[in-house]
């Protein structure tokens, strides 16, 4: 395992990391869609988390990259309204909506064959 830590510089590949990721609801407003979202992701074998918004959402980023988490899916009022998300990896931010990004999420999660 330590190897493999050090081959990728402390981040694992999605299918490897132990929370794959990190649903960050800008507001109180946006808890519940960002609930619905992550019961979504774990349907489709994503490991997930909501993170709640006791923090900015520029602080709530910072740690999930910090920490090697591989996916940020940001949620506020566009993409509540849009049913869509913003994903953001560790290279950069793309909006998609939602059921391409969750589909294009559960690919890169599931272990190469």
């Amino acid at each position: 395992m330590g190897l493999l830590l050090e081959h990728h510089k402390g981040r694992l590949p999605a299918w490897l990391a132990p929370v794959q990721a990190h649903v960050l609801p800008i507001g109180e407003d946006h808890v519940d869609y960002a609930d619905a979202l992550a019961r979504e992701l774990g349907a489709r074998g994503i490991r997930g988390r909501v993170v709640a918004p006791d923090e900015s959402v520029g602080r709530r980023i910072a740690e999930a990259h910090d920490t090697g988490i591989p996916w940020m899916l940001i949620v506020g009022d566009r993409e509540v309204g849009s049913r869509s998300v913003s994903v953001r990896d560790q290279e950069g931010q793309q909006n998609q909506l939602r059921d391409e990004a969750i589909a294009e999420l559960a690919a890169e999660a599931s272990p190469p064959v």
